[in-house]
């Protein structure tokens, strides 16, 4: 049995995300789930290491957002990310832009 260690409850996502790590170049993905606190991210073309920042670039509805975030695990085509500071505003308009 696993312990669900997260604070808020995450809702399924998709909406395109840019990131970037260590100053590397903007890398585009598509976020699957978030929460007011991080989001899970699908990574095709690279995959950051636990610990490391990224600066997360997402575009909804009209507003832009850049969102520092901590990589909480990563493994082959996926990562999870803590924002550094909750999100409530970026978790509301993705789950309205799902609806």
């Amino acid at each position: 049995m696993t312990v669900e260690r997260r604070y808020d409850k995450r809702f399924p996502v998709d909406f395109g995300v840019s990131f970037r790590f260590h100053g590397n170049e903007i890398l585009c993905s598509r976020a699957q789930d978030i929460s007011n606190r991080g989001m899970g991210i699908q990574t095709d073309t690279a995959t950051p290491e636990r610990g490391m920042l990224v600066e997360l670039q997402i575009s909804i509805n009209g507003h832009d957002w850049e969102v520092p975030a901590i990589v909480t695990h990563s493994v082959p085509g996926h990562m999870g990310v803590m924002f550094h500071d909750p999100q409530p505003g970026l978790c509301e308009a993705a789950i309205l832009e799902e609806t």
